[in-house]
Parts: C-alpha cells; structure tokens; sequence
C-alpha cells in the first residue's frame, strides 16, 4: 500500500511483531497528545501500551470491547469517559493511522 509504512512484523515477515518498534509508539503517543482530550488520551495510552506488550492483534475491531473492559470494568462506564460506542470505535480506529502513516505527524492539528 503506498503511503503506508510496513508494521514491524510485516517488514520481518511476521503476522505478529515479538517487539513492537519503541519509536513507532512513542510518534503515535504524541500524536494522541496533541489531537485528544485528556479522557481520550487515557484510553488511548491504554491501548498503545497493550499494543507494545502483546502486539498488533490488539489493534484489532475485535479487541475494542475487551480493551474497553479490561481499562474501564464495564462498557457503561466507558462510555460514561468516551462518549457514545461509536465515537469510541472512531477514536479506536482513527487514532491508528498514527501508527502507520509516515508523514501522518506532519500534518497540522485539525
């Protein structure tokens, strides 16, 4: 895909990443600093730091409820934090391009 950087374990022929690439988190976390809400910015930490300690299936739609379980006991309550279940599942989705897109922390916040 052009515009898209490979994600570490594609680049190594892997389905899942065994090591998450560090600076590919830390531009995606500076990303989500500078576009969220500090409640949206919870989350997200959350999700970024699951996603180093078990790899890239934890970005997966799938995962979204579990996650949101795990962070928050119950989807009530999250959404209590986030808003509306779709609004979290944009921001779930959404916040990932910072993780792929190369020049994606080039761009202007909205």
């Amino acid at each position: 895909m052009r515009g898209r950087r490979p994600h570490p374990g594609e680049a190594l022929g892997r389905a899942t990443p065994v090591i998450v690439g560090r600076a590919w988190v830390d531009d995606a976390r500076a990303q989500v600093r500078r576009r969220y809400t500090d409640r949206q910015q919870g989350f997200l930490d959350f999700v970024l730091a699951q996603y180093t300690k078990e790899g890239v299936g934890e970005l997966d739609a799938d995962k979204l409820a579990p996650l949101l379980r795990l962070k928050y006991k119950a989807i009530t309550d999250a959404t209590l934090e986030l808003g509306e279940p779709a609004q979290i599942r944009d921001l779930f989705i959404g916040f990932q391009r910072y993780l792929y897109e190369p020049t994606a922390g080039l761009a202007p916040a909205p």
